[in-house]
Protein backbone atom coordinates (compact mmCIF):
# COMPACT_ATOMS: atom_id res chain seq x y z
CA UNK A 1 0.00 0.00 0.00
CA UNK A 2 1.12 3.87 -1.26
CA UNK A 3 -1.11 5.68 0.56
CA UNK A 4 0.84 6.90 3.72
CA UNK A 5 3.50 7.44 1.17
CA UNK A 6 4.54 9.89 -1.82
CA UNK A 7 7.03 8.14 -3.80
CA UNK A 8 7.61 4.39 -5.11
CA UNK A 9 9.55 1.87 -3.74
CA UNK A 10 12.40 2.75 -6.30
CA UNK A 11 12.51 6.51 -5.78
CA UNK A 12 12.29 5.63 -1.93
CA UNK A 13 16.03 3.67 -2.37
CA UNK A 14 17.49 6.19 -4.53
CA UNK A 15 16.73 8.97 -2.06
CA UNK A 16 17.75 6.37 1.16
CA UNK A 17 21.32 5.93 -1.16
CA UNK A 18 21.64 9.83 -1.33
CA UNK A 19 21.09 10.27 2.13
CA UNK A 20 23.96 7.54 2.77
CA UNK A 21 26.47 9.33 1.36
CA UNK A 22 25.15 12.79 2.76
CA UNK A 23 26.11 11.50 5.62
CA UNK A 24 29.41 9.37 5.15
CA UNK A 25 28.04 6.32 6.17
CA UNK A 26 28.50 2.85 4.88
CA UNK A 27 25.82 -0.01 6.13
CA UNK A 28 25.27 -3.64 5.59
CA UNK A 29 22.20 -5.47 5.81
CA UNK A 30 20.83 -9.23 7.75
CA UNK A 31 18.17 -10.73 7.19
CA UNK A 32 16.08 -13.47 9.74
CA UNK A 33 13.17 -15.22 9.39
CA UNK A 34 11.92 -17.48 6.00
CA UNK A 35 8.19 -16.94 5.38
CA UNK A 36 8.41 -13.87 6.19
CA UNK A 37 11.33 -11.18 6.44
CA UNK A 38 12.97 -9.46 8.98
CA UNK A 39 15.56 -6.95 8.19
CA UNK A 40 18.07 -5.64 10.45
CA UNK A 41 20.40 -2.70 8.90
CA UNK A 42 23.58 -2.15 10.44
CA UNK A 43 25.02 1.67 9.83
CA UNK A 44 29.10 2.18 9.86
CA UNK A 45 30.63 5.12 10.60
CA UNK A 46 33.51 6.53 9.34
CA UNK A 47 35.08 6.91 13.58
CA UNK A 48 33.78 4.87 16.51
CA UNK A 49 31.41 5.92 18.36
CA UNK A 50 30.63 5.89 21.90
CA UNK A 51 29.79 2.51 23.54
CA UNK A 52 26.66 3.89 24.28
CA UNK A 53 25.44 5.32 21.15
CA UNK A 54 25.97 1.14 19.63
CA UNK A 55 21.87 1.49 18.63
CA UNK A 56 22.12 4.38 16.77
CA UNK A 57 23.48 2.26 14.43
CA UNK A 58 21.15 -0.05 13.87
CA UNK A 59 17.71 0.16 12.23
CA UNK A 60 14.95 -3.46 12.11
CA UNK A 61 12.51 -3.24 9.41
CA UNK A 62 9.56 -5.51 8.18
CA UNK A 63 7.54 -5.68 5.28
CA UNK A 64 5.40 -8.25 3.19
CA UNK A 65 8.73 -8.28 0.66
CA UNK A 66 12.13 -8.05 1.09
CA UNK A 67 12.28 -4.54 -0.62
CA UNK A 68 9.61 -3.32 2.22
CA UNK A 69 11.32 -4.64 4.98
CA UNK A 70 15.00 -3.32 3.45
CA UNK A 71 13.63 -0.07 3.21
CA UNK A 72 11.94 0.10 6.60
CA UNK A 73 15.07 -0.68 8.04
CA UNK A 74 17.08 1.32 5.80
CA UNK A 75 15.16 4.19 6.85
CA UNK A 76 15.21 3.55 10.70
CA UNK A 77 18.61 3.23 10.67
CA UNK A 78 19.06 6.62 9.27
CA UNK A 79 16.14 8.18 12.33
CA UNK A 80 18.24 6.33 15.16
CA UNK A 81 21.41 7.87 14.18
CA UNK A 82 20.25 11.29 13.24
CA UNK A 83 17.58 11.39 16.65
CA UNK A 84 21.26 11.83 18.91
CA UNK A 85 22.51 15.73 19.48
CA UNK A 86 25.52 13.78 19.15
CA UNK A 87 25.35 12.39 15.54
CA UNK A 88 23.37 15.48 14.46
CA UNK A 89 25.08 18.44 14.37
CA UNK A 90 21.54 19.79 12.72
CA UNK A 91 19.70 19.84 15.95
CA UNK A 92 19.18 23.52 17.37
CA UNK A 93 19.15 24.06 21.33
CA UNK A 94 18.36 26.60 23.37
CA UNK A 95 19.35 26.77 26.64
CA UNK A 96 17.72 28.18 29.36
CA UNK A 97 17.85 27.60 33.24
CA UNK A 98 14.05 27.59 34.91
CA UNK A 99 15.08 30.90 36.71
CA UNK A 100 15.74 32.30 32.93
CA UNK A 101 12.49 30.40 31.46
CA UNK A 102 10.42 31.69 34.51
CA UNK A 103 12.00 35.66 33.90
CA UNK A 104 11.83 36.00 29.86
CA UNK A 105 7.95 34.37 29.91
CA UNK A 106 9.44 31.29 28.01
CA UNK A 107 6.46 28.82 27.29
CA UNK A 108 7.01 25.40 28.56
CA UNK A 109 4.25 22.84 29.00
CA UNK A 110 3.11 22.06 33.08
CA UNK A 111 2.82 18.67 33.69
CA UNK A 112 4.68 17.43 30.66
CA UNK A 113 6.41 15.60 30.42
CA UNK A 114 6.24 14.45 34.08
CA UNK A 115 4.23 16.18 37.04
CA UNK A 116 7.44 15.84 39.20
CA UNK A 117 9.91 16.35 36.20
CA UNK A 118 11.74 19.98 37.22
CA UNK A 119 11.06 19.61 40.83
CA UNK A 120 14.70 17.86 41.37
CA UNK A 121 16.46 20.52 38.78
CA UNK A 122 18.39 23.22 40.83
CA UNK A 123 17.08 26.60 39.01
CA UNK A 124 20.59 27.59 37.99
CA UNK A 125 21.29 24.74 35.78
CA UNK A 126 21.52 24.98 32.00
CA UNK A 127 18.75 22.66 30.42
CA UNK A 128 19.18 22.31 26.61
CA UNK A 129 15.42 22.97 24.89
CA UNK A 130 14.12 22.24 21.50
CA UNK A 131 11.87 24.46 20.03
CA UNK A 132 8.72 23.19 18.28
CA UNK A 133 5.90 24.51 16.71
CA UNK A 134 2.15 23.60 16.85
CA UNK A 135 0.92 22.10 13.61
CA UNK A 136 -2.90 23.14 14.16
CA UNK A 137 -1.92 26.81 15.48
CA UNK A 138 1.25 28.39 13.95
CA UNK A 139 2.01 31.06 16.26
CA UNK A 140 2.06 28.52 19.16
CA UNK A 141 5.35 27.70 20.29
CA UNK A 142 6.58 25.53 23.20
CA UNK A 143 10.33 24.60 24.60
CA UNK A 144 10.75 20.95 25.39
CA UNK A 145 13.89 19.37 26.68
CA UNK A 146 16.21 17.52 24.49
CA UNK A 147 16.43 14.89 27.51
CA UNK A 148 12.86 13.68 26.84
CA UNK A 149 13.18 13.26 23.09
CA UNK A 150 17.11 12.09 22.76
CA UNK A 151 17.27 8.09 23.89
CA UNK A 152 20.87 8.90 24.64
CA UNK A 153 21.44 12.57 26.32
CA UNK A 154 20.38 10.84 29.61
CA UNK A 155 24.38 9.09 28.91
CA UNK A 156 25.41 12.00 26.99
CA UNK A 157 23.70 15.25 28.57
CA UNK A 158 24.47 18.23 26.46
CA UNK A 159 23.75 20.56 29.61
CA UNK A 160 24.06 20.91 32.89
CA UNK A 161 21.56 17.94 34.66
CA UNK A 162 22.12 14.35 34.97
CA UNK A 163 18.85 12.71 33.85
CA UNK A 164 19.64 9.31 34.68
CA UNK A 165 16.68 9.15 37.51
CA UNK A 166 14.16 10.52 34.80
CA UNK A 167 15.94 7.86 31.76
CA UNK A 168 12.11 6.41 31.49
CA UNK A 169 11.16 9.52 29.51
CA UNK A 170 14.40 9.72 26.88
CA UNK A 171 12.43 7.98 23.95
CA UNK A 172 11.95 8.37 20.07
CA UNK A 173 8.35 8.76 20.61
CA UNK A 174 6.75 10.24 17.70
CA UNK A 175 10.22 10.64 16.08
CA UNK A 176 9.91 9.46 12.26
CA UNK A 177 11.52 10.07 9.07
CA UNK A 178 10.05 9.86 5.46
CA UNK A 179 10.48 11.00 1.74
CA UNK A 180 8.64 14.09 2.70
CA UNK A 181 7.89 16.08 5.16
CA UNK A 182 4.31 14.70 5.34
CA UNK A 183 5.36 11.48 5.09
CA UNK A 184 7.77 12.26 8.15
CA UNK A 185 4.45 13.77 9.95
CA UNK A 186 1.94 10.91 9.46
CA UNK A 187 4.21 8.33 10.64
CA UNK A 188 5.35 10.27 13.83
CA UNK A 189 1.77 11.46 14.69
CA UNK A 190 0.30 7.62 14.14
CA UNK A 191 3.22 6.24 16.61
CA UNK A 192 2.03 8.16 19.15
CA UNK A 193 -1.64 7.66 18.55
CA UNK A 194 -0.82 4.13 18.39
CA UNK A 195 1.14 4.09 22.17
CA UNK A 196 -1.54 6.61 23.44
CA UNK A 197 -3.79 3.59 22.33
CA UNK A 198 -1.84 1.13 23.68
CA UNK A 199 -1.47 2.80 26.83
CA UNK A 200 -4.84 3.28 27.23
CA UNK A 201 -5.85 -0.08 26.76
CA UNK A 202 -3.07 -1.53 29.14
CA UNK A 203 -5.22 0.84 32.09
CA UNK A 204 -8.51 -0.62 30.71
CA UNK A 205 -7.92 -4.20 30.50
CA UNK A 206 -5.23 -4.71 33.67
CA UNK A 207 -6.35 -1.76 36.01
CA UNK A 208 -10.07 -1.47 35.37
CA UNK A 209 -10.57 -5.05 34.31
CA UNK A 210 -12.18 -4.38 31.78
CA UNK A 211 -12.78 -7.02 28.55
CA UNK A 212 -10.48 -7.20 25.95
CA UNK A 213 -12.15 -6.94 22.49
CA UNK A 214 -10.75 -9.63 19.41
CA UNK A 215 -11.25 -9.30 16.20
CA UNK A 216 -13.28 -12.46 14.42
CA UNK A 217 -10.40 -13.21 11.62
CA UNK A 218 -12.24 -15.02 9.43
CA UNK A 219 -14.30 -11.74 8.94
CA UNK A 220 -11.00 -9.94 7.87
CA UNK A 221 -10.78 -9.17 3.86
CA UNK A 222 -9.27 -12.65 2.00
CA UNK A 223 -5.70 -10.67 1.84
CA UNK A 224 -5.45 -10.37 5.52
CA UNK A 225 -6.73 -14.07 6.65
CA UNK A 226 -3.88 -15.12 3.99
CA UNK A 227 -1.54 -12.87 6.03
CA UNK A 228 -2.42 -14.11 9.40
CA UNK A 229 -2.38 -17.85 8.41
CA UNK A 230 1.92 -16.91 7.20
CA UNK A 231 2.07 -14.95 10.44
CA UNK A 232 1.07 -18.22 12.15
CA UNK A 233 3.52 -20.25 10.19
CA UNK A 234 6.48 -18.26 10.62
CA UNK A 235 5.81 -17.95 14.56
CA UNK A 236 4.76 -21.63 14.84
CA UNK A 237 1.70 -20.21 17.03
CA UNK A 238 -2.33 -19.06 16.90
CA UNK A 239 -2.50 -15.52 16.89
CA UNK A 240 -4.95 -12.85 18.23
CA UNK A 241 -5.49 -9.65 17.05
CA UNK A 242 -6.89 -6.74 19.42
CA UNK A 243 -8.85 -3.46 19.02
CA UNK A 244 -6.70 -1.23 20.97
CA UNK A 245 -10.02 1.57 20.72
CA UNK A 246 -8.41 4.16 19.76
CA UNK A 247 -9.75 7.78 20.92
CA UNK A 248 -8.84 9.04 17.49
CA UNK A 249 -9.82 8.46 13.80
CA UNK A 250 -6.20 6.61 12.76
CA UNK A 251 -7.38 3.21 15.11
CA UNK A 252 -4.54 1.34 16.63
CA UNK A 253 -4.24 -3.18 16.75
CA UNK A 254 -2.39 -5.65 18.04
CA UNK A 255 -1.37 -8.76 17.36
CA UNK A 256 -0.14 -11.24 20.04
CA UNK A 257 1.19 -14.79 20.02
CA UNK A 258 1.91 -17.24 22.84
CA UNK A 259 5.91 -17.57 23.70
CA UNK A 260 6.61 -20.36 25.30
CA UNK A 261 10.00 -19.51 26.53
CA UNK A 262 7.76 -16.45 28.56
CA UNK A 263 4.89 -15.57 29.69
CA UNK A 264 4.98 -12.13 27.83
CA UNK A 265 3.50 -12.83 24.60
CA UNK A 266 5.20 -12.06 20.91
CA UNK A 267 3.39 -8.67 19.92
CA UNK A 268 2.96 -6.36 17.23
CA UNK A 269 1.43 -2.89 16.87
CA UNK A 270 -0.13 -1.03 13.91
CA UNK A 271 -1.83 2.17 13.77
CA UNK A 272 -3.21 4.11 10.76
CA UNK A 273 -6.12 5.72 9.24
CA UNK A 274 -6.66 2.65 7.20
CA UNK A 275 -7.70 -0.34 9.46
CA UNK A 276 -6.79 -2.64 6.98
CA UNK A 277 -2.77 -1.12 7.08
CA UNK A 278 -2.48 -1.09 10.64
CA UNK A 279 -3.77 -4.86 11.26
CA UNK A 280 -1.09 -5.58 8.18
CA UNK A 281 1.57 -3.60 10.11
CA UNK A 282 0.64 -5.36 13.49
CA UNK A 283 0.88 -8.59 11.97
CA UNK A 284 4.04 -8.15 10.76
CA UNK A 285 5.28 -6.09 13.29
CA UNK A 286 4.94 -9.45 16.05
CA UNK A 287 6.87 -11.58 13.16
CA UNK A 288 9.56 -9.01 13.82
CA UNK A 289 9.27 -9.34 17.53
CA UNK A 290 9.59 -12.87 17.05
CA UNK A 291 12.30 -13.04 14.96
CA UNK A 292 14.15 -10.56 17.23
CA UNK A 293 13.31 -12.24 20.64
CA UNK A 294 15.00 -15.45 19.44
CA UNK A 295 18.26 -13.72 17.46
CA UNK A 296 19.13 -11.63 20.95
CA UNK A 297 17.88 -14.12 23.37
CA UNK A 298 15.35 -11.69 24.92
CA UNK A 299 13.20 -14.11 27.11
CA UNK A 300 15.96 -14.12 29.13
CA UNK A 301 16.54 -10.87 29.48
CA UNK A 302 13.13 -9.69 29.98
CA UNK A 303 12.49 -11.35 33.79
CA UNK A 304 15.06 -8.62 34.82
CA UNK A 305 12.78 -5.74 33.75
CA UNK A 306 10.24 -5.54 35.78
CA UNK A 307 11.91 -6.60 39.56
CA UNK A 308 10.81 -3.33 40.83
CA UNK A 309 7.23 -3.55 39.80
CA UNK A 310 5.61 -4.75 43.13
CA UNK A 311 1.75 -4.05 42.33
CA UNK A 312 0.28 -7.04 41.23
CA UNK A 313 -1.63 -5.82 38.41
CA UNK A 314 0.97 -3.04 36.78
CA UNK A 315 3.44 -6.27 36.99
CA UNK A 316 0.87 -8.00 34.52
CA UNK A 317 0.09 -4.85 32.71
CA UNK A 318 4.17 -5.09 31.63
CA UNK A 319 4.53 -8.37 30.85
CA UNK A 320 1.11 -8.14 29.20
CA UNK A 321 -0.09 -11.33 30.00
CA UNK A 322 -3.42 -11.30 28.21
CA UNK A 323 -3.52 -15.34 27.62
CA UNK A 324 -4.21 -15.13 30.85
CA UNK A 325 -7.01 -13.74 30.92
CA UNK A 326 -8.07 -15.52 27.60
CA UNK A 327 -8.12 -18.10 29.23
CA UNK A 328 -10.85 -17.55 31.60
CA UNK A 329 -12.86 -16.24 28.55
CA UNK A 330 -12.20 -12.40 29.91
CA UNK A 331 -12.94 -11.07 26.34
CA UNK A 332 -15.04 -10.05 23.34
CA UNK A 333 -15.16 -11.33 19.51
CA UNK A 334 -16.03 -8.49 17.36
CA UNK A 335 -16.31 -8.33 13.31
CA UNK A 336 -14.04 -6.45 11.40
CA UNK A 337 -15.61 -3.08 10.34
CA UNK A 338 -14.45 -2.26 6.99
CA UNK A 339 -12.91 1.01 6.35
CA UNK A 340 -10.72 1.58 3.31
CA UNK A 341 -12.76 5.23 1.53
CA UNK A 342 -9.14 6.53 2.64
CA UNK A 343 -6.48 4.83 0.75
CA UNK A 344 -7.48 7.28 -2.03
CA UNK A 345 -6.14 10.50 0.14
CA UNK A 346 -2.79 12.56 -1.35
CA UNK A 347 -0.52 12.32 1.85
CA UNK A 348 -1.80 16.02 2.15
CA UNK A 349 -4.89 15.38 2.34
CA UNK A 350 -4.51 12.12 4.90
CA UNK A 351 -2.27 14.82 7.05
CA UNK A 352 -5.19 17.25 7.18
CA UNK A 353 -7.69 14.46 7.81
CA UNK A 354 -5.51 13.82 11.30
CA UNK A 355 -4.78 16.88 12.18
CA UNK A 356 -9.13 18.12 12.04
CA UNK A 357 -9.74 14.93 14.09
CA UNK A 358 -7.03 16.03 16.84
CA UNK A 359 -8.29 19.65 16.80
CA UNK A 360 -12.24 18.26 17.06
CA UNK A 361 -10.88 15.75 19.75
CA UNK A 362 -9.17 18.91 21.91
CA UNK A 363 -5.52 17.96 21.37
CA UNK A 364 -2.74 19.78 19.45
CA UNK A 365 0.27 18.52 17.68
CA UNK A 366 4.01 20.25 17.98
CA UNK A 367 6.77 19.65 15.98
CA UNK A 368 10.27 20.48 14.90
CA UNK A 369 12.23 19.75 11.99
CA UNK A 370 15.39 17.40 13.31
CA UNK A 371 17.23 16.76 9.88
CA UNK A 372 16.19 18.50 6.36
CA UNK A 373 17.72 16.34 3.39
CA UNK A 374 18.67 18.29 0.05
CA UNK A 375 16.04 15.45 -1.71
CA UNK A 376 13.09 15.71 0.30
CA UNK A 377 13.73 13.42 2.96
CA UNK A 378 13.15 14.59 6.19
CA UNK A 379 13.12 13.87 9.78
CA UNK A 380 10.88 14.92 12.40
CA UNK A 381 9.89 15.34 16.29
CA UNK A 382 5.92 15.27 17.08
CA UNK A 383 5.00 15.34 20.53
CA UNK A 384 1.19 16.22 21.66
CA UNK A 385 0.30 17.15 25.03
CA UNK A 386 -1.68 15.37 27.45
CA UNK A 387 -1.52 11.95 25.39
CA UNK A 388 -0.54 8.58 27.71
CA UNK A 389 2.56 6.74 28.43
CA UNK A 390 1.86 4.20 30.09
CA UNK A 391 2.91 1.82 27.48
CA UNK A 392 6.37 2.55 29.24
CA UNK A 393 5.53 -0.12 32.21
CA UNK A 394 6.26 -3.16 29.18
CA UNK A 395 9.80 -1.24 29.75
CA UNK A 396 9.94 -1.83 33.06
CA UNK A 397 9.18 1.72 34.06
CA UNK A 398 6.53 3.33 35.88
CA UNK A 399 5.07 6.38 34.35
CA UNK A 400 2.61 8.80 36.04
CA UNK A 401 -1.18 8.00 34.51
CA UNK A 402 -2.34 11.81 32.65
CA UNK A 403 -6.03 12.92 32.59
CA UNK A 404 -7.62 10.57 30.08
CA UNK A 405 -5.94 7.29 32.32
CA UNK A 406 -7.51 8.86 35.45
CA UNK A 407 -10.97 9.33 34.26
CA UNK A 408 -10.88 5.18 33.18
CA UNK A 409 -9.92 4.33 36.23
CA UNK A 410 -12.65 6.58 37.94
CA UNK A 411 -15.22 5.39 35.61
CA UNK A 412 -15.11 1.75 36.43
CA UNK A 413 -13.47 2.18 39.63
Amino acid sequence: MLFEREFSEKSAHLFWEECIQALNLTYKLEHIGKNIVTTVCNLIPEKELPNQLINSLIGIGKGRSFAQSNLSAQYEAIQHYLETIYNNKEIVLYYYTLEEVKLNNIFILPGEPEEDFYESILPDKKIAWLKMRSLLHYNSVIHFPIACFDPYSVYLSPDEVDYKDKYFLSNDNGCAIGCSQNEALIHGISEIIERDSISLFLIKVFLCKQKIKILNIKSLPTHLQELCAQVEFEIQSEIVIVDLESSFKIQAFAVFAKNPGSDTPYKGYGASLSHDYAIERALLECVQYYHLCNKYHWNEEASDLFVDIEDENYLQAAKLNIFNLLEKKFFDVIDYQCQESVIHLTSKNYLNEILLDIKENGFDVFFTQLYPFNNSVSLVKCFMPEIENFYAICYGYIPLIKKRGKKLIELYS
